[in-house]
């Protein structure tokens, strides 16, 4: 498989994030929705405590999570049969995330823009790379140097998002 397939499985994911994440908010704004979603969600917006300690755990809970779709990744070449259950749980995943961000959307819309605007485009990069290994593998088993790339792209990414999220914020104050 060529790198050209991977980086366009990739971009398809982010394309297909962004709309799932799009969707959630309209459908809550719609719903008209909006205030209670807040109020479950009672996001602060208080800004981290700027430190390697907090970046790292950031960048933790985050590679935690696209370590989990490139495990998928190697899983579903290694063993096709399980590729069913393995499609339930990226799916799931996938599901969780947008639908929990798109929920945030739409109840805090230009505020939670500012807020995540220095890391969010680097994570949604991240966790596109490790989908599109993950529906590249599907197709055919990726290479460890394909895997590698994929996994080492995604953990870069995700440790500049953690050191902006942690240390550079837009609009993370009240």
């Amino acid at each position: 498989m060529s790198g050209h397939a991977l980086l366009g499985r990739s971009a398809l994911t982010a394309a297909g994030l962004v709309a799932a994440i799009a969707a959630v908010a309209v459908t809550v704004r719609l719903a008209g929705a909006t205030s209670t979603v807040r109020s479950s969600l009672a996001f602060e917006f208080s800004r981290p405590p700027a430190s390697l300690a907090e970046a790292l755990a950031v960048a933790a809970g985050n590679v935690r999570l696209a370590g989990a779709i490139l495990l998928a990744a190697l899983l579903v070449g290694l063993r096709p049969a399980i590729r069913p259950a393995l499609d339930i749980v990226v799916g799931a995943l996938a599901g969780l995330n947008a639908t929990t961000a798109g929920a945030a959307l739409a109840a805090y819309g230009t505020r939670l823009l500012k807020a995540v605007a220095t890391h969010a485009p680097l994570e949604l990069a991240a966790f596109a790379i490790a989908g599109g290994a993950y529906l590249s593998a599907r197709r055919h088993p990726l290479d460890g140097g394909q895997l590698i790339a994929a996994a080492a792209a995604s953990g870069l990414l995700l440790a500049v998002a953690a050191i902006l999220e942690t240390y550079i914020q837009i609009g993370g104050g009240p």
